[in-house]
């Protein structure tokens, strides 16, 4: 028996809708089996949600907080509650330098570069309260019972403290230099309760590698050589004129008040690392430069996070050393056994990422914008893996990833949240419409399957590109 034309046309109308609709419902399917999308933080103000800003800089991690600069205010994130609060604002402030707390648990900090340079106490309720301003940069900053220390300056150091609600200030010995010699104002830092001071000094002219002195003032006494550091090619340059440039420097960790490394590399050289009053080749030897330091700060006593920028990026967290590839899906490893983690999806993951540790165990993995996040345990497996209707629900979100991938051409995105609505859930019009006609045969049902399937295929020439792209990043 031979089928009616009508019922054939209807068939090819209905057929090639769905078809087209497999092609889209595939690349949702192949994406939910493939990637592994990050977090996306929210951002808060005093008034409310707020667009996200981009974070930089040092990153301190209090208990179940992470304080980081964002925008034009410092954060803290709740990254278990995947939000972020800028109750804090300031001018021209750039990154965390420093980082400690009063006796009553109020963080203090130091915002820098501001100008002038200033300590605040950060209140709970939002606000900052400047305590102090500083002419020169602070370097370290240290609180014990009512007292605040706080050391400013590069090559002269001074000592700044808070009692008994005035400020008082000592000068810092000053280490000397020949006409042949450069001095480095390096850093300072308070241990077993002494404050130790320390510069490097080095032949200003000659041929490399030629060693360079640790100099270190201990309570406030002269200056002494307590080790020395080798200076190769990838530590420092030799000009035309014979002068050495050494490219080092030494990093304060805003929350522990110790001083943790000499960054004396570029992309060809070793770092130093500072370990009790001598500083030391980083182990192992990873090639390339120290990026950024960030900090543990926890009543149990406080840790490191460093970062080394170079032909592989490197993290050692706890003790622990990672390394991270992949391109846009970032998959950590761990070097001492090679365990990975599944990539996790997300540009905004991947570009300037830091690795922190979380409040009980395991890690946090967070974008260097700050708006995404993941969570990964001790063994390096995903622990906030998004259900299948969340990351439903993101692709109608316009987070910042899409929005930079030009899929957002508008600024409500309206359009494109439509076009992956209509391209998803606009086939199951189609099916409906042809199980009408198949269930009820008629004139008008065969009509209305033709008219739905061709109407659907139609506005998918305008629907197509959008939802093909944001589907992606399902």
């Amino acid at each position: 028996m031979q089928q009616d034309p009508t019922v054939r046309r209807v068939n090819r109308w209905v057929v090639a809708a769905l078809l087209v609709a497999a092609c889209f419902w595939g690349r949702l399917l192949v994406s939910a089996a493939s990637l592994d999308p990050a977090r996306e933080v929210r951002f808060f103000d005093a008034n409310g949600p707020v667009p996200e800003p981009s974070c930089h800089g040092p990153a301190v991690v209090d208990g179940p907080y992470l304080w980081q600069v964002c925008g034009q205010s410092l954060a803290r994130f709740e990254l278990a509650k995947g939000r972020a609060d800028l109750l804090w604002p300031a001018e021209r402030i750039f990154y965390v330098s420093a980082f400690t707390k009063d006796s009553s648990g109020a963080p203090l900090v130091v915002l820098d570069p501001t100008a002038p340079t200033a300590l605040y106490r950060v209140r709970a309720e939002g606000g900052l309260q400047a305590l102090k301003t500083f002419e020169l940069p602070v370097v370290a900053v240290v609180a014990a019972a009512d007292r605040i220390e706080v050391v400013s300056g590069f090559d002269r150091k001074t000592l700044h403290t808070l009692a008994n609600g005035a400020w008082a200030e000592r000068a810092f010995p000053v280490l000397e230099a020949t006409d042949g010699q450069w001095i480095h104002g390096a850093g300072a830092e308070k241990r077993d309760g002494v404050w130790r001071v320390v510069h490097l000094r080095g032949p200003r002219k000659g041929s490399l590698p030629v060693d360079a002195e640790v100099m270190v003032s201990r309570d406030f006494a002269p200056f002494e050589k307590v080790s020395t550091v080798t200076l190769d090619a990838g530590h420092a340059t030799v000009v035309e004129s014979g002068e050495i440039y050494p490219h080092f420097k030494l990093f304060h960790l805003p929350g522990s008040n110790e001083l943790n490394a000499l960054s004396l590399a570029t992309t060809a050289g070793a770092p130093y690392e500072w370990v009790g009053d001598k500083a030391v080749p980083l182990a192992p030897p990873f090639t390339g430069y120290i990026e950024a330091y960030d900090a543990v700060h926890t009543s149990a006593g406080n840790a490191t996070v460093v970062q080394i920028r170079g032909p592989l990026k490197a993290t050692r967290i706890r003790g622990e050393w990672f390394t991270a590839g992949g391109g846009r899906r970032l998959q950590l490893t761990r070097t001492r056994d090679g365990r990975t983690t599944t990539p996790v999806d997300s540009f905004w993951v991947n570009v300037g990422y830091k690795l922190l540790p979380a409040e009980s165990s395991g890690y946090w993995l967070v974008g260097g914008l700050g708006s995404a996040y993941a969570r990964v345990g001790p063994e390096l497996e995903r622990l906030d893996r998004p259900s299948f209707l969340e990351r439903m629900a993101g692709l109608f979100r316009r987070d910042r990833a899409k929005r930079n991938s030009d899929i957002y051409r508008r600024g409500s995105a309206v359009v494109e949240k439509v076009a992956v609505g209509w391209t998803l859930f606009g086939p199951f019009a189609v099916l409906a419409a042809a199980l009408v006609s198949l269930r009820r045969p008629s004139a008008r049902a065969t009509a209305w399957a033709t008219y739905v399937s061709a109407a659907w295929l139609a506005t998918m020439v305008v629907c197509a590109w959008s939802a093909w792209k944001i589907l992606g990043f399902f």
